[in-house]
């Protein structure tokens, strides 16, 4: 499933937790289903991160999911994994251009 295709100025978002000891989020990502590498912490109230913050800058496919986590240390299920396709490059420039 190769997910939407999206520019470099994308930006990830998600719907928070209402938790009163929520203290922020962790990204994870990868090039591959099920595996991600280390996680990226967004600490509340945020609920976006853009993909270059995220340290998603080149083309390829991707796939993400975020967790909560509270001051205790408690952590959430991950979510729903989500895939996508990071696509950095313009359309070839149009030709033969001319006026009748």
């Amino acid at each position: 499933m190769a997910g939407n295709r999206v520019k470099k100025e994308a930006v990830i978002s998600w719907e928070g937790t209402l938790e009163p000891d929520l203290a922020g989020y962790r990204l994870f990502v990868g090039t591959v289903p099920g595996a991600y590498g280390p996680p990226q912490t967004i600490l509340v109230p945020s609920t976006s991160i853009s993909c270059a913050e995220a340290g998603i800058i080149s083309d390829g496919q991707y796939y993400i999911t975020v967790t909560a986590y509270d001051t205790a240390g408690n952590e959430s299920e991950k979510a729903t994994e989500l895939p996508f396709e990071m696509d950095t490059i313009a359309p070839f420039t149009p030709t033969g251009l001319v006026v009748f």
